[in-house]
């Protein structure tokens, strides 16, 4: 279906981690999958990569937290590799996670105290 949506010239959102619930606190991402990597090869499309930078309350809040930031990143040329390509769009989604998270303020209400 995603070779077929991409031939017909639509484009395609994959969260390459395979969910979309929020990490806990210290931990950027789940790792990254390989499988929208591949069709990205196989279909010699680039990857436009962004990064959502949001407070540790972001999925649990009633209505919407402040201070959520899209950081949308150049495209990443497909190549050949499809491993190569994972690994290089990780490193351009979760470098400024890990640099912002800490900065970001806590407000989880689930957190445990240590």
């Amino acid at each position: 279906l995603g070779k077929k949506r991409i031939a017909d010239g639509l484009s395609i959102g994959i969260f390459p981690q395979g969910t979309r619930s929020v990490p806990a606190k210290g931990l950027p991402l789940k790792p990254f999958k390989k499988g929208g990597f591949i069709l990205a090869v196989e279909c010699q499309v680039p990857v436009v990569p962004f990064t959502l930078l949001y407070p540790d309350d972001f999925m649990s809040s009633p209505g919407a937290p402040k201070g959520v930031r899209i950081i949308v990143h150049p495209k990443v040329q497909p190549g050949d590799d499809a491993d190569a390509l994972m690994e290089k769009v990780e490193k351009v989604v979760t470098t400024p996670l890990i640099e912002a998270k800490e900065a970001l303020p806590d407000r989880r209400t689930d957190k445990k105290e240590d």
